[in-house]
């Protein structure tokens, strides 16, 4: 993978997690990928609790994060992986 895997919450974020008294946001995605390593889909699995940050996250991956396609027996195929996100406020 390559791409930052550090997603930094946005002002608007950062606002929310104050009114909820928040200083850790945690979510998990599965991410499933076309034989050519592109991302064909994102499922939100765990949520944070702040939509905003899960569509961040959502969209961060989507379109900053690359990947190798992966590789069985000298043939590229399609897979899923699972990530778990974690930020925690400054």
């Amino acid at each position: 993978m390559r791409g930052d895997d550090v997603v930094i919450a946005s002002d608007d974020v950062m606002r929310s997690m104050r009114a909820f008294n928040s200083d850790r946001l945690v979510s998990r995605y599965e991410i499933c990928l076309d034989a050519r390593g592109e991302v064909e889909f994102i499922r939100r699995e765990t949520v944070s609790g702040i939509e905003a940050y899960d569509i961040q996250v959502s969209n961060t991956i989507h379109h900053e994060w690359r990947f190798v396609p992966f590789v069985v027996d000298g043939v590229a195929t399609a897979v899923c992986t699972h990530a778990s996100l974690e930020f925690s406020a400054p």
